[in-house]
Formats: C-alpha cells, sequence, structure tokens
C-alpha cells in the first residue's frame, strides 16, 4: 500500500467526522454526492489499470458533477 494512500480506518473517521457534523439535510446532500464521487473514482481506476485510458482529475470532476446534476434533477420535487 502506498504511504499516501487511505486506510479503511481513516476512510471510516471521516465519514463518522460527517455524521457529527450539520443538519440532517446537509447530512443527507454530502453522503448522496460521496456515492457518486467514489463510484467515478473507481471507474477511473478501473479505465487507467485495464485499458490503459487515462483522464485528468479535472475531467473526472466534470463527470461527477454531471452525475451530481443528473441526479438532482432525476429525484427533485414534481
Amino acid at each position: 500500500m502506498l504511504s499516501n494512500s487511505p486506510t479503511l480506518d481513516g476512510v471510516s473517521k471521516w465519514c463518522s467526522a460527517i455524521e457529527c457534523a450539520g443538519s440532517k439535510d446537509q447530512k443527507k446532500a454530502v453522503r448522496g454526492a460521496m456515492l457518486p464521487t467514489w463510484w467515478n473514482v473507481w471507474l477511473e481506476r478501473n479505465k487507467r489499470i485495464f485499458n490503459n485510458i487515462t483522464r485528468s482529475e479535472r475531467e473526472v470532476a466534470y463527470i461527477t458533477k454531471q452525475d451530481l446534476d443528473l441526479l438532482r434533477l432525476a429525484f427533485r420535487p414534481p
């Protein structure tokens, strides 16, 4: 494991800290944003390893923002 890689314990503490901060709606928004973010990071990792395709951090962030905007649009109240 690389020295700057997060450990499971570190990620767990980070998630616990999120649960202690903010209102119920803020917590829900942060948790909702974490899943698409991690998903896009995971996809980028797989593309780099298995397909030898690399995108910049900015491109991955832009794709993640697009995903979050689509989720917000899909689940907005009528």
